[in-house]
């Protein structure tokens, strides 16, 4: 009898941690899909390559685990999201947009990092041979939603030194430029810039 018992209770020890540990893998996530208007509150399953603790692109780049408050599961394609923000354990949020509701070409999913009264910047990301390194390309783009560059993200600094031809002052700054807030910051500048024209 005690061995039954013991036993019994070595599964439910097991169960109840592998539970726990599947659970912190599911991040809470509102979506919005192409073919409705109505936000969706689920939890979404991250991919990890290395771990599920913390958020992994590769969450957004395939197909999609989506678990309703019912329990149900739903799997949904990166192409059929028009919108989707997800907040990891650590409440820390991310959100990607349709590239299509952004500017004028279908690059799927895309991060939004600046938008101005009349120049926007986003970030796309791409993992073709389903490899660990994920490709970013940046997007700048005018108050139309036309691209005026497009460019692999680590060449950010030279397409801002072209970006800013008309102006030598924006592009010494563009020399110290480290962080995305630097960017952002100063394409406020180029924003304020354009208005005046």
């Amino acid at each position: 009898m005690k061995k039954i018992t013991f036993a019994i209770a070595i599964f439910c020890f097991t169960f109840f941690l592998s539970q726990n540990k599947e659970n912190k893998r599911y991040f809470s996530t509102q979506y919005i899909l192409k073919n409705s208007n109505d936000t969706i509150r689920a939890k979404i399953r991250n991919t990890g390559i290395y771990s599920n603790k913390k958020y992994s692109l590769y969450t957004i780049l395939m197909k999609m685990k989506m678990v309703d408050s019912d329990g149900n599961t739903i799997w949904i394609k990166p192409k059929e999201i028009k919108y989707i923000k997800i907040t990891d354990n650590e409440n820390v949020e991310y959100e990607y947009f349709d590239s299509n509701e952004k500017f004028l070409k279908e690059e799927g999913l895309v991060r939004v990092i600046y938008e101005g009264k009349n120049i926007n910047w986003y970030q796309s990301f791409d993992n073709p041979k389903l490899l660990t390194n994920i490709t970013f390309k940046g997007y700048i783009v005018d108050k139309n939603k036309n691209i005026i560059d497009e460019y692999y993200f680590e060449d950010s600094k030279n397409r801002f030194k072209k970006l800013f031809k008309d102006y030598p002052d924006l592009q010494e700054k563009v020399k110290s430029l480290r962080t995305d807030e630097d960017y952002i910051d100063i394409l406020k500048l180029y924003d304020v810039r354009l208005d005046k024209q």
